[in-house]
């Protein structure tokens, strides 16, 4: 108990840290950065909030072992495809997407620029087999859904909700289409088949294409309940993450050095290359290069955690990862964004 007090008194007096940061970045930064990184700040103290809660939680034995494995698959394969499906559908239409085009187009070879950069870090950083494969996932894929997406639509509320439709449509199948087989201890043939990738997530994501093809967009009681339930996917899902890491103790995290170099290769010079090859390309809208400028500079995805947990991966190094690059992200997301929009 004595922890968990501890844990309490140390959230207080790292929000109260983070309020001190806002106010400096707004002063020194300017009105936009500032609005930005108001954005992000809060985002993040809701993050660790939720995260504070699911560690005290599991100290305080109100979740077992055996719930906090019940949780993982509630989230995985219940909550998450409401959460996919009914984003799709409130936040698009067939013609919005047409027009969206080349930033569908750009946004794959966004995921791609990630992927290349998180097999050539493996290497560098000469990890073996199952770390590698996380590595590449922990790199390679950002944390959209609990911080990207609410973070597009805060700082572009007229276009955001239209882009964050679009490229739940990209990150879904890319991510369910790699990360589950990256997240496999030992990668084999049998793993990459079609029957695999059919699962809830992706199912859920082709019912809202269906729906949208045929401009099917609910707004009955029914579908707002599926919508209510989407949105508790991140409370669940970093609940989990805190229990987990109640569970394991914060001695996985620094038993694992490495993970610290993905902080400078996913969080500064991933979203630079990034930034660079979209603006060279020149197909996109300045606005448009910021939006998946912005997601190519999240830290790493909480649902690695859970699909390595799930498959008995090297799931310590996937929360390790997630943590110091979310915890990082506060500092590195404001200063890249700063960096890169005097290029624009």
């Amino acid at each position: 108990m004595l922890q968990i007090y501890s844990l309490l008194f140390d959230t207080v007096l790292f929000l109260g840290y983070l309020n001190k940061m806002e106010n400096s970045f707004v002063i020194n930064g300017g009105q936009i950065m500032g609005e930005q990184f108001n954005i992000l700040l809060n985002q993040m103290v809701v993050f660790f909030t939720l995260i504070a809660i699911g560690f005290a939680a599991q100290r305080a034995k109100l979740l077992t072992d055996s719930t906090i494995d019940a949780l993982s698959s509630l989230v995985v394969k219940l909550i998450l495809p409401f959460m996919i499906c009914t984003t799709v559908v409130n936040g698009a239409t067939i013609q919005g997407v047409f027009q969206k085009v080349p930033f569908f187009l750009c946004s794959f070879l966004m995921i791609g620029i990630l992927l290349i950069i998180a097999f050539i870090s493996s290497k560098l950083m000469r990890l073996k087999p199952p770390t590698s494969y996380i590595n590449m996932a922990v790199v390679g894929f950002p944390n959209t859904g609990f911080i990207g997406y609410p973070l597009l639509i805060a700082m572009f509320p007229e276009t955001g909700a239209l882009a964050v439709a679009v490229y739940v449509i990209v990150d879904q199948i890319t991510f369910w289409t790699i990360v589950p087989v990256l997240t496999k201890p030992e990668i084999s043939a049998k793993d990459i088949s079609l029957k695999k990738l059919i699962n809830p997530p992706v199912i859920s994501l082709i019912i809202g294409l269906i729906l949208i093809s045929f401009n099917i967009h609910p707004t009955n009681t029914v579908w707002n309940t599926f919508t209510s339930v989407g949105s508790t996917c991140k409370f669940f899902a970093l609940i989990y993450i805190g229990a987990d890491i109640g569970r394991k103790g914060f001695k996985s995290i620094v038993k694992r050095p490495k993970v610290f170099l993905t902080i400078p290769i996913k969080l500064i010079i991933a979203p630079i290359i990034v930034f660079f090859v979209l603006k060279t390309l020149g197909i996109l809208t300045p606005e448009e290069v910021i939006m998946i400028t912005t997601l190519s500079m999240l830290p790493s995805m909480v649902v690695v955690c859970m699909l390595a947990a799930q498959n008995k991966s090297d799931d310590d190094y996937a929360t390790a990862g997630l943590i110091v690059t979310t915890l990082c992200s506060m500092v590195t997301m404001p200063l890249v964004m700063r960096f890169v929009t005097q290029f624009i």
